[in-house]
This record gives structure tokens, C-alpha cells and sequence, in this order.
């Protein structure tokens, strides 16, 4: 992937980096670093040209053998396959944002998971002595907290590497990040620091209040998922059973082309329901699944 990038920013970064203004560029710079994607605007942008447009490639060539078969019109041989390059890299072109912004969205959920339980043992640090830096240190040391220590090790950096102060270092961690939650925390931490509150306690309380939503979330998810078993029984396990004693019974007095209904549902059907109603239940808690 690394050297897929680099090939297009020599094809196309000069032109991408131009493309967009600047404030479009930060924008875009933001959504990288919250999806941890270590490159620069215009590199995800040439990289998203270049994928483009070899997918239009790809779709060409798999249109060719088609668009000139015997049975093939002469209009749809010069459009078919125009059409399915364009439909490839224009697919490409708008997926790209998306799983860019999934990518984000699963960081924040793994952030919101490890928020209460990093707090824990940042408070632990605290009531130690420890200094407000090195517990921050400690808590990027930390990888068992995955995300959450990811953007510790980022205010880490800011501090040693380009010798910011904590305040700002935690104000451009606020920027970045792609929990919502996170944010409000380091938000809050600021304000404390600048009002004088002890690490102690405000940690102590966003912790608590952190803990009791994941507790709350948890049942949600618990719900939800009861309400998918149920789903699959009936869609996946129940109705199927019933239709297929039913075409059975039919196929007595109509022949067996009505059995060809059965065969679709068990062929077709169950497999598309059960990979539907497994992957949305995949979605509810991915890292689970990990």
C-alpha cells in the first residue's frame, strides 16, 4: 500500500496538491489522522486518481471479451465497454471517502470502548505522584488500550519532539481525534488545568460517568442482539421450514418445477439471510470478533 502511494504522489502529487484549497486540504489532513492513516492530503488524493483509474482499466478489459461477442450490437460494443469503466472508477472514486470515514468511525468506537478502563489507570498513575506528562506516557505505552493509547502517543510527541506545553499538546489531541467522547474528556481535562482542579478528581468523575454510559451502551447492544435472534429464527429458521413443507405439499399436485422454488430458497435465500443478519450483528461490537 505504502509503495502504491508513493507511485502516484510521483505521478500525481503535484497536480493533486493543487486541487483543492487550503482549508479543504486541512480538512481532508483531519479525516486522515482521525482514520490513522499515516499520509498526506495530497497523497491520499493522487493515490485515489491512480486507483480510480486502474479500476477503470480493470473494468475495461473485463468488458472487452463481452462487448465483442457475436450476439453483442454494434452500439453496445463501443459503449458497454465504456460504460463499465466508467461505473469501475467511479465506484472506486466514491468508495474511498467511505472507507475512510468508517475507518474513523471504528477508531472512535475502540476509543469510547478503552475510555473508561484508560482513565482507571491514569487515575491510578495520578494518585501515585506521578507527573500529568508521564502519565500520558505511560498511557501510550499502554498498547492494550489500542486507539485510545495511539493518541497519547501523539500528545507524547507534541511534547517531546516539537516542545509544546500540555495545554496545547491536549488542544491539538482534541482536533484530531475521532471520539466524541475523547474530545469532551480532553476538553474538560483543559479546563481543569487552566482552573486548578486536581488531576485526581476530575479524573475520578469522568471516569465514573464514562463507566456507567458503557454499562448502558452494553445493555443496548444486549437488546439489540436478542432482537436479531429472533429475527434469525423466524427469517432463517422458521419461515424457510414452513415454505419448503409447503412447496413439497404443491409439488404433489403441480409437478416438480415448483420444487425449483424450494431449491432457490435453500440455495439462495438461507445463505444471503444468514450473511446479512451475521454481519450486522458483526457490526454491533466488531472487536469481539478480532
Amino acid at each position: 500500500m505504502n509503495t502504491f502511494v508513493r507511485v502516484s504522489y510521483r505521478l500525481f502529487g503535484r497536480w493533486a496538491e493543487k486541487a483543492s484549497d487550503e482549508k479543504k486540504n486541512k480538512e481532508l489532513q483531519r479525516r486522515l489522522l482521525q482514520a490513522d492513516w499515516s499520509m498526506r492530503a495530497g497523497a491520499f488524493r493522487a493515490a485515489l486518481w491512480s486507483g480510480s483509474i486502474l479500476a477503470g482499466l480493470a473494468g475495461l478489459l473485463l468488458a472487452l471479451p463481452v462487448a465483442f461477442l457475436p450476439q453483442a450490437p454494434p452500439a453496445g460494443r463501443v459503449l458497454l465497454p465504456f460504460v463499465i469503466a466508467l461505473f469501475f472508477g467511479g465506484m472506486t472514486y466514491s468508495l474511498a471517502p467511505i472507507l475512510l470515514s468508517n475507518a474513523a468511525t471504528e477508531r472512535a468506537k475502540e476509543i469510547d470502548e478503552n475510555l473508561p478502563h484508560g482513565l482507571n489507570y491514569m487515575l491510578a498513575l495520578a494518585n501515585s505522584g506521578m507527573a500529568p506528562r508521564d502519565v500520558w506516557a505511560s498511557l501510550a505505552r499502554a498498547k492494550v488500550f489500542g486507539a485510545l493509547a495511539v493518541d497519547a502517543e501523539r500528545v507524547v510527541r507534541d511534547l517531546d519532539v516539537f516542545g509544546t506545553d500540555l495545554l496545547t499538546a491536549l488542544k491539538q489531541a482534541q482536533e484530531r481525534t475521532p471520539s466524541v467522547r475523547f474530545r469532551e474528556f480532553l476538553q474538560g481535562a483543559i479546563s481543569a488545568f487552566q482552573s486548578g482542579v486536581e488531576l485526581e478528581s476530575y479524573l475520578r468523575h469522568k471516569g465514573e460517568q464514562y463507566q456507567r454510559e458503557a454499562v448502558e451502551e452494553q445493555l443496548k447492544t444486549i437488546d439489540t442482539m436478542g432482537l436479531m435472534a429472533e429475527a434469525f429464527l423466524v427469517v432463517v429458521v422458521a419461515a424457510p421450514l414452513f415454505l419448503i413443507i409447503l412447496l413439497t405439499v404443491m409439488s404433489i399436485n403441480q409437478g416438480e418445477q415448483v420444487l425449483f422454488y424450494g431449491y432457490a430458497m435453500v440455495l439462495v435465500f438461507i445463505p444471503v439471510t444468514q450473511l446479512i443478519i451475521g454481519t450486522l450483528v458483526r457490526s454491533m461490537n466488531p472487536r469481539v470478533w478480532t
